[in-house]
């Protein structure tokens, strides 16, 4: 009896194996072939994606463009010529960079398999949050510190994923040779650090369960033993005695609208002091924009994990200047070119309250969210400024309001950017590099693949 109860179990727990890879390869085919390559979006494709409708502008990815071709890597052909010679003259090389092509190649998927799991995984949200109820009505509030799912709440109700001490020597590294070789083009650099929630001040915290701040403060000290020019947004919120919980969104890793354009001053008075800008401070104030305010319609990357079975959506603002502005937006990856007022800084199709789940996507309405290259001209500033910001999703926010203080502003996010970062700086001749991180980001791998990797200057 025992044995037949097992074996059906058993035989239960494998169809539902079954039919969940099923789901999987379907959605995945389903993504691939009829959304992306055809671009349908009909009742087969909301049938399948029924649970996580997000076709049509959601679905604006990063096409396939040969950025290395239009920005070559100047010593590509010295390296294939390189190889080409060591396999000749030495095969246990040739051996041994063949092994670590495949490490790399096996590192690069390991990081892509769960998330490709996730969102091709039918009712994966549903059945996360099912899976979140339970925990809550069985009061099971345990996360483990440093992995998937290791988010938690503060006594305050803040969301927060503690991040582990690493070693910041190889990033302090990168970050000098790469401001050198900006200087040695007569180009100004600037390495700006954005802060986390949890503050150096809360001992509870930081230096004993999360390290964000201590390899944050260990990055500073040593591009300042560099002599590497670094803006430390941390002290600005210490200065003015700020709530560094009440600066983000409390279901998200994100800062808040408001609080970039705070942050934003900050950086236009290291512009002006140091690099001949003559960006308008004034033009941040508060009482300068309207806010317009969506309620309880955010849920962050890290509510995402817990799911509206333990935690409520965040509200989300965005912010209108009351004076004009006249901008000229270009995005090549997704065919955009445009020119209006500061409204064309946002996507709006990011918050279609009815493709998304709780408005995942909503920190990318400022500025089109991660691209590979976004240039933004200001077309009422000619002061001849050209300004490149090397940024991840924390600049989001800060973009548009980055844009008021110069003629031009360039981004780039060097997880989709696949040319020679070195080669555009070259041609474009931008004035000032900014490389703007999260504190976060110190955590990142050192071994990542070539062109993922944030601090892969080349």
């Amino acid at each position: 009896m025992k044995k037949s109860i097992k074996g059906k179990l058993m035989r239960l727990c494998a169809g539902v194996l079954i039919i969940s890879c099923i789901s999987i390869f379907l959605r995945a085919g389903t993504d691939q072939i009829l959304v992306k390559k055809m671009h349908l979006s009909n009742v087969i494709t909301n049938t399948i994606f029924g649970d996580d409708i997000e076709i049509g502008p959601l679905r604006k990815q990063e096409p396939s463009i040969a950025w290395e071709e239009k920005y070559p890597f100047a010593e590509k052909e010295d390296t294939e010529q390189a190889t080409v010679t060591s396999k000749r003259q030495v095969p246990f090389m040739w051996l041994s960079g063949g092994i670590q092509k495949i490490q790399n190649g096996v590192k690069k998927w390991q990081g892509k398999i769960e998330p490709w799991t996730e969102n091709h995984f039918w009712q994966y949200t549903e059945l996360i949050r099912i899976s979140n109820a339970y925990q809550k009505a069985i009061g099971w509030d345990i996360a483990s510190l440093h992995g998937y799912n290791s988010v938690v709440t503060l006594p305050d109700g803040q969301l927060v994923a503690f991040n582990p001490k690493t070693d910041v020597s190889r990033k302090i590294q990168s970050i000098t040779t790469f401001a050198n070789e900006c200087n040695r083009l007569g180009i100004h650099f600037v390495m700006v650090l954005a802060p986390s929630k949890i503050a150096r001040s809360e001992t509870d915290y930081a230096g004993k369960l999360d390290f964000s701040n201590q390899n944050g403060d260990a990055f500073i000290q040593g591009l300042k033993e560099n002599q590497i020019p670094c803006l430390d947004l941390r002290d600005g919120i210490e200065r003015e005695g700020l709530d560094q919980h009440a600066l983000f969104y409390r279901t998200d890793h994100h800062w808040t609208g408001a609080t970039a354009r705070w942050a934003t001053g900050y950086l236009f008075d290291y512009l002006n002091e140091k690099c001949g800008y003559h960006a308008n401070r004034a033009l941040l104030a508060s009482e300068e924009y309207e806010e317009v305010v969506y309620p309880s319609v955010f849920l962050g990357s890290r509510g995402m994990k817990l799911t509206l079975a333990r935690c409520t959506p965040d509200d989300f603002s965005l912010y209108y200047p009351k004076f004009d502005t006249s901008f000229h937006l270009a995005i090549p990856s997704i065919d955009l070119d445009q020119r209006g007022s500061f409204d064309i800084l946002y996507d709006m199709a990011c918050l279609d309250f009815e493709k998304s789940y709780y408005q995942r996507w909503a920190y990318s309405t400022y500025a089109y969210g991660l691209r590979a290259l976004i240039s933004i001209r200001n077309e009422q500033k000619q002061d001849g400024k050209k300004l490149l910001l090397v940024r991840d999703s924390f600049a989001n926010a800060m973009t548009p309001f980055l844009a008021l203080g110069m003629e031009r502003l360039d981004t780039i996010d060097l997880s989709y950017f696949t040319g020679s970062l070195q080669t555009y700086i070259q041609t474009e001749r931008p004035d000032t590099v900014v490389v703007m991180y999260f504190i976060e980001a110190l955590t990142e791998r050192d071994d990542l693949p070539v062109h993922t990797g944030l601090f892969d200057f080349r």
